[in-house]
């Protein structure tokens, strides 16, 4: 019989699992930030040139 620990109100699986979708969310939305970064940089780059 295997005993699952409890955290908070979910078994010890799932909050892996809810761990592992969070780190994935954090990396999307940095890569996101990025990207916006990059277009700002471009059309302020391009503003100032003309």
């Amino acid at each position: 019989m295997a005993v699952l620990a409890v955290i908070g109100s979910v078994d010890s699986g799932r909050f892996e699992e809810q761990v592992i979708e969070s780190l994935d969310m954090v990396e999307v939305e940095a890569r996101a930030q990025f990207a916006i970064r990059d277009t700002a940089l471009e059309i302020f780059t391009d503003r100032r040139s003309s």
